[in-house]
């Protein structure tokens, strides 16, 4: 792996150009980008060594990386087709597998071009190059999904330039893969919203705001995403996302059902046994995260992940809420009639809560 071209620099794309290039500097790292400013802060930022608008730059690489949106990715695939060299490897690092694969089999003579279906396990709450680092992957898990018993042995030094990055390496079927980020991933940005979204609704949210504090800014976190993001991702794992938000709906009616009944012990017993909680408790703040800490918000002497901006914070009896998701703008308007004002704050931005 001699020139690796990544087309799409954004968060991942960035990051990934920042981290190849620290870990495996002799590898030349390329950059296209849909819009010229964005290649020449790409180039600033050390994310690649050159960077420009056109595919064609394509054509003198050994090994493509597509990081562009997985709305577009498809049809990115398709232009980039006729600028690579013979025996360039296509890779992509798409939140979906089973129709990102599927399409790129059809569209590419993989004889010539072999593809292997990826996806990093790692991200933000906010996008963009500008947000981007090198030890963004570090700890994670890397998936990658081949169509076929062989078609990862093509990318064998790929895989080992993952490992060299920081992160770890997860063979799945496409299949499989969407099955389990619809789990872990897709369904909870839906769960957080749709939270947002109801408790903003309410007549008295105006009161009950003044009580959210740290329970309301955890569960809250996720609907700070691209929703725009999202919602190509329930399309495009529609059956997924509804076969795990299925067995949601089904917990949620446990929990009901022995709220309704007074029952403290079903809700010790079943939704929530013991033995689930200890399985999962050690996911809910990843190891690898918890040594980077920012001290830049909180109390004096005490710190707070860097991955967990606060969503939503309250000063001078306003309600300050992201840019993003905008179909959570109708939740906000109706704090805004309630004569409650609001205004638009940047994304991830750190503030004391």
């Amino acid at each position: 792996m001699e020139r690796v071209a990544i087309v799409g620099l954004g968060l991942i794309g960035g990051s990934l150009g920042l981290a190849l290039r620290r870990a495996l500097p002799a590898v030349e790292v390329i950059g296209v980008a849909r819009r010229q400013e964005t290649a020449d802060l790409a180039e600033s930022l050390g994310a690649v060594s050159r960077a420009s608008t056109t595919l064609e730059t394509i054509s003198d690489c050994d090994l493509v990386v597509l990081a562009c949106p997985l709305a577009v990715t498809a049809a990115v695939l398709e232009d980039s087709k006729p600028h690579l060299a013979e025996g360039a490897r296509v890779t992509d690092v798409g939140s979906v597998k089973a129709s990102v694969v599927a399409h790129a089999v059809a569209t590419l003579d993989v004889g010539r071009n072999p593809f292997l279906g990826g996806h990093p396990m790692a991200g933000k709450e906010v996008s963009g190059i500008e947000h981007a680092e090198a030890d963004l992957f570090v700890g994670r898990a890397w998936v990658y999904t081949p169509h076929a018993t062989a078609a990862a042995e093509p990318f064998a030094d790929f895989l080992e330039a993952i490992q060299a990055v920081g992160a770890h390496t997860l063979n799945l079927s496409p299949g499989d893969h969407d099955r389990y980020v619809a789990l872990v991933s897709h369904v909870p940005f839906l769960v957080s919203s749709a939270y947002l979204l109801a408790v903003g609704r309410q007549p008295d949210w105006e009161k009950a705001s003044e009580l959210a504090s740290s329970g309301f800014r955890d569960v809250s976190r996720l609907a700070a995403g691209d929703s725009e993001m999202y919602a190509a991702i329930a399309d495009a794992n529609r059956a997924e996302v509804l076969r795990a938000w299925g067995s949601l709906r089904s917990a949620l009616a446990e929990v009901e059902r022995a709220i309704e009944h007074a029952d403290g012990a079903a809700l010790l017993a079943s939704p929530f046994p013991a033995t689930s909680r200890s399985h999962i408790a050690p996911w809910c703040l990843p190891p690898s995260r918890t040594a980077r800490r920012s001290s830049a918000v909180g109390r004096p002497g005490r710190t707070r992940t860097r991955w967990l901006p606060v969503f939503v914070r309250w000063a001078s009896r306003s309600t300050t809420v992201p840019a993003r998701p905008p179909f959570l703008e109708s939740a906000c308007a109706d704090l805004g009639r309630r004569g409650r004002p609001w205004t638009v704050a940047t994304p991830g931005r750190p503030c004391a809560s």
